[in-house]
C-alpha cells in the first residue's frame, strides 16, 4: 500500500517583493497624508472661526437682553470718548466686561506681548499683534480683542501661536464686528462698506504689504473670503493650507 505524505506548503514573500509593497505603501503614504493634514487644518480653521464669531454675538445678546439698550464698546458717560478704543486698557475692559465668561480663557497676556505675522509666502513682516488685549483659550487659540470705537471692533484670531513664523491667512485671520444705524451688530466684511470683487480679495490676502487696501491687513481679506463662503474655506483659496 502506497503511503502519500502531505507536502508542506512554505510559500513565503521574496525580499524583493516586500520591497515593492514597502514602497507602494510609501507612495501612497506620500499622496494621501499632506491631503488628510490639509483636510484637518481646514476643518480647524473653519470651525475655530465660526465659533468664536458665534461667541461674540451671543455675548452681544446677553448684554442688549440683560441691560435692555443697544451694545456699546464705549460705556455711555464713560470719561474717554469714541477713540478711546485704541487702547490696551479699554480693549482690556470691554472684553472682559462683554465676553470673557463665554470663551475658555487660560491666559492673559501682559501688555506688549507680541507676535509678528509675515505673508502668505513667509518672505515678508506684514504686522506685529499684541498691541492690544490678548488672552489664551484652552484650545491653544490666541485672541487679540481690539476696541477700535463704539461702533466697531476687531478680533485677531492666533491658531498656532507655537510656531516660529506665523503666516498670515494660515496661522493669523481677523474678524470685524460693526454696529448698524440700528445698533445691530454683524460681522463685517466688506470693509466700511467697500464691497471689493472676489479677484481683489484674493489678491489682497496674499499680499506682501502691511496694508494692501483700506488700512487693513492682508489677513483681514483673508478671512473674508472665509466668511462670505459660510464661513466655509472656497475651494480655490489662494493660500496652500
Amino acid at each position: 500500500m502506497k503511503h502519500f505524505t502531505k507536502k508542506k506548503n512554505n510559500k513565503a514573500f521574496t525580499l524583493a517583493e516586500i520591497l515593492i509593497t514597502i514602497g507602494i505603501i510609501g507612495v501612497v503614504s506620500a499622496i494621501t497624508i499632506p491631503a488628510i493634514i490639509s483636510h484637518y487644518h481646514k476643518r480647524e480653521i473653519e470651525n475655530k472661526l465660526y465659533k468664536i464669531n458665534s461667541t461674540i454675538l451671543q455675548g452681544i445678546r446677553m448684554v442688549q437682553a440683560n441691560t435692555d439698550s443697544d451694545f456699546s464698546v464705549v460705556k455711555s458717560g464713560d470719561e474717554h470718548d469714541n477713540s478711546a478704543g485704541h487702547s490696551w486698557e479699554s480693549s482690556k475692559q470691554v472684553f472682559e466686561d462683554n465676553f470673557s465668561l463665554g470663551f475658555k480663557v487660560v491666559t492673559k497676556y501682559p501688555k506688549n506681548t507680541l507676535f509678528d505675522v509675515y505673508s502668505a509666502d513667509g518672505s515678508t513682516k506684514i504686522g506685529t499683534l499684541g498691541y492690544y488685549y490678548m488672552v489664551g483659550l484652552l484650545d491653544g487659540t490666541i485672541l487679540e480683542f481690539f476696541a477700535v470705537n463704539e461702533n466697531k471692533f476687531d478680533i485677531a484670531v492666533i491658531l498656532n501661536p507655537q510656531k516660529s513664523k506665523l503666516v498670515s491667512g494660515r496661522d493669523v485671520f481677523t474678524l470685524t464686528y460693526r454696529a448698524d444705524k440700528n445698533g445691530n451688530w454683524y460681522n463685517d466684511y466688506k470693509f466700511y462698506g467697500n464691497e471689493f470683487n472676489y479677484e481683489e480679495f484674493r489678491q489682497h490676502c496674499i499680499s506682501n504689504e502691511e496694508y494692501p487696501a483700506l488700512y487693513s491687513h492682508p489677513y483681514a481679506f483673508c478671512s473674508s473670503l472665509i466668511v462670505k463662503n459660510g464661513y466655509k474655506i472656497p475651494s480655490d483659496y489662494p493660500i496652500k493650507l
